[in-house]
């Protein structure tokens, strides 16, 4: 992707699942599935707990109906 609309802002393009534990999951259509499917491909997840986060305001989720699990990964920032 072009990320280049976003140089000048403080951002980092991080590609990576997000949900309540980290590891490897199968990923499929852009959706992580426990579904059975041959064009399964396996992603690397993370907690947003695991980017030791400061200073958080606001978070937009757009995570396909995994909000709560991402909410549980993101506990200890939330708090």
């Amino acid at each position: 992707r072009n990320n280049k609309k976003f140089a000048s802002k403080k951002l980092e393009y991080i590609q990576c699942a997000l949900g309540d534990t980290e590891g490897k999951v199968r990923a499929s259509g852009g959706a992580i599935t426990n579904l059975r499917n041959s064009n399964v491909t396996y992603v690397q997840q993370k907690t947003l707990d695991s980017f030791n986060l400061k200073d958080i305001d606001f978070i937009k989720l757009d995570v396909e109906g995994h909000e709560l699990k991402v909410l549980v990964g993101a506990k200890s920032l939330i708090e």
